[in-house]
C-alpha cells in the first residue's frame, strides 16, 4: 500500500490496509510523550512539585498534562467501532484538540519571548497580530470541513476518516499557520541576545538564562518544525487516509520539547535562587539571589520589567512570573 495518494481504488477497500500503519505511526506519538515524560518525571518532581506553585509552574502543568490525559481517552477509542456520523465528529474533535494543544505550546513560547524582551509592548502588538490572522486561517479552515469521503462500509475497529484534497489543503492551512508563528517566534529568540549584545557589549548576551533560551529555542523550533513541515507535506502528497497522519506526532513533539524548555529555566533558575551556584556566577544572600558575575538577574529574561541588564537585583522567586518589581 503506497503512503501517497491512491485515488483509484474505494476508501473501503484501502482501510483495512492502511490501518496497521496508522496505527504504528501513532504509537510512535504516544512514545514519544510518554517515554519523555518517565525520563523527565524525576526534574519535574524537583523543580515543579517541590516548589512552590508559581504561574510558570502552572503554565508547566497545563502544557504537560493537558496532553497527557487528553491522550488516554484519544488511544482508547482506536479501537471501539464507530459509524460513520460519529467517526466524523470525533475526528474533527480531535483534529481542534490537537491545536489546542499546539497553542498552549505556543502561548508558553510567546509568554518566554515576551519576558526575554524585558515586557515590551511592541513585541505583544507583534504576537497579537500574528495570533489574530492565524486564529482567522483556523475559523475559515474549519468552516470548510465539509467535504469528508463516505466510506461505504465502516467495518474496522477506530476512527479513519479518507480525507478529499480539498479538506486536506484547508486543514493544512492550520498547521501552516502554526508554523509561520512558530517562525517569528524563532526569529524573535534569536534577535535579542544580537540586540542585547550590540547595546551592552556582549554582557547581556552572555548571562546563562539568555544563553539557555537561545539556544534551546533554537534547537527545539528546528526540531519542532521537521516534525510540523513533515505533517503538512502529508496533506498535499499523502493518500486520502494519511492526510494529517502525523498530526499527533507532531503535536507530541511540541509538547515534549516546551517541557523540556520550562524544566531548563526552573533548574537554572533553581541553581540560582535556592543553590547559589557560585561557580555558575550566583551569589545567595538569605532567601534572594543577585546575578554578580553578568550584572543582570532572572528579571529582565524571565520577565520584571524594571530590571535593567546593566544592573545587578536580589531576585526572588517571583521574579520568574514575569511580575513587575513595585
Amino acid at each position: 500500500m503506497s503512503f501517497l495518494a491512491r485515488d483509484a481504488l474505494p476508501p473501503s477497500q484501502t482501510l483495512p490496509q492502511t490501518r496497521p500503519l496508522l496505527l504504528y505511526l501513532y504509537l510512535c506519538a504516544i512514545v514519544v510523550l510518554y517515554y519523555d515524560h518517565a525520563l523527565s518525571l524525576p526534574a519535574e518532581i524537583t523543580y515543579i512539585w517541590r516548589r512552590p506553585k508559581t504561574r510558570s509552574a502552572l503554565w508547566f502543568l497545563l502544557n504537560r498534562y493537558l496532553t497527557f490525559f487528553a491522550t488516554i481517552p484519544v488511544t482508547a477509542l482506536n479501537f471501539v467501532q464507530f459509524n460513520h456520523q460519529s467517526c466524523g465528529q470525533y475526528a474533527l474533535f480531535r483534529q481542534i484538540l490537537l491545536v489546542v494543544q499546539v497553542i498552549v505550546v505556543d502561548l508558553i513560547l510567546s509568554l518566554r519571548v515576551y519576558a526575554l524582551y524585558g515586557l515590551q509592548r511592541k513585541i505583544i502588538y507583534i504576537l497579537a497580530v500574528a495570533t489574530a490572522i492565524g486564529l482567522g486561517i483556523t475559523g475559515w479552515s474549519i468552516s470548510h470541513q465539509d467535504n469528508t469521503r463516505d466510506l461505504e462500509d465502516y467495518s474496522v475497529r477506530g476512527c479513519f476518516l479518507p480525507l478529499s484534497s480539498d479538506s486536506g489543503i484547508h486543514i493544512a492551512a492550520i498547521w501552516e499557520a502554526l508554523l509561520a508563528y512558530d517562525l517569528l517566534i524563532f526569529v524573535l529568540i534569536l534577535a535579542r541576545p544580537i540586540q542585547l549584545g550590540r547595546r551592552h557589549n556582549n554582557e547581556a548576551s552572555s548571562n546563562p538564562i539568555i544563553r539557555l533560551v537561545t539556544r534551546d529555542g533554537a534547537m527545539y523550533f528546528v526540531v519542532m518544525a521537521l516534525a510540523n513541515l513533515a505533517n503538512i507535506i502529508t496533506f498535499y502528497v499523502g493518500g486520502p487516509f494519511f492526510k494529517g497522519s502525523l498530526s499527533t506526532l507532531a503535536t507530541s513533539v511540541s509538547v515534549t520539547l516546551t517541557s523540556r524548555l520550562m524544566l531548563n529555566l526552573h533548574a537554572l533558575a533553581d541553581r540560582g535562587l535556592y543553590a547559589g551556584a557560585a561557580g555558575a556566577g550566583w551569589t545567595t544572600t538569605g532567601e534572594t539571589t543577585t546575578a554578580a558575575a553578568t550584572g543582570e538577574t532572572l528579571d529582565t529574561v524571565l520577565g520584571n520589567s524594571y530590571a535593567y541588564v546593566s544592573r545587578g537585583y536580589d531576585t526572588t522567586a517571583d521574579d520568574v512570573e514575569m511580575a513587575p518589581r513595585h
